[in-house]
């Protein structure tokens, strides 16, 4: 799957919404895929702008500025890139983003009771990762999400950055419930 947004509103932040390809679950979940953010122009490079990612998303269906995702892409300083989780509470988001040099890594979400996780494989660190580290891990916050959820793939740049800066590619998106 290659998704290359072509919209100034192609984000998941704060009261941000953009497309979304996803499934509805209830329960118990995993969604994993191995995913790429990469620069339209020039394949296997990373995107040439700022807050450009690609990666997984869990969606409140009845408040959609209520999410937790988990992707790869550029940070602040688009020389930082790797994998990034944010979680988005009422239209409010909290990022945190890890500068592995990475701009294709495989992603993975899950839920189990009211915990929430986002992992990453990393090859240097020779496996899964947690996304977040320390107290405010926010794939541990409880009630963050309904027992129903979207959950799905997303391609995403800032607001106001120029179309076809990015495309995204998934060679796989598999996931099980209960």
């Amino acid at each position: 799957l290659e998704i290359v947004p072509n919209s100034d509103r192609s984000t998941w932040f704060g009261s941000y919404v953009g497309p979304l390809l996803y499934r509805e679950v209830s329960g118990n979940f995993v969604i994993e895929t191995l995913v790429s953010a990469e620069d339209f122009n020039y394949p296997m490079s990373p995107p040439p702008n700022d807050y450009t990612s690609a990666g997984l998303i869990a969606v409140d269906p009845n408040n959609v500025y209520d999410s937790f995702a988990v992707v790869v892409g550029t940070h602040q300083d688009s020389a930082d890139y790797g994998p990034e989780t944010k979680w988005t509470n009422d239209g409010t988001t909290t990022v945190n983003a890890c500068n592995t040099q990475d701009f294709e890594l495989r992603v993975r979400i899950c839920r189990v009771g009211d915990a929430r996780r986002g992992y990453y494989y990393s090859q240097s660190d020779a496996g899964w990762c947690e996304a977040l580290n320390g107290s405010n891990n926010p794939a541990r916050i409880s009630g963050l999400l309904p027992d129903t959820v979207w959950i799905g793939n997303i391609a995403q740049h800032y607001p106001r950055l120029p179309s076809s800066i990015l495309r995204a590619r998934f060679d796989y998106t598999t996931g099980t419930t209960d």
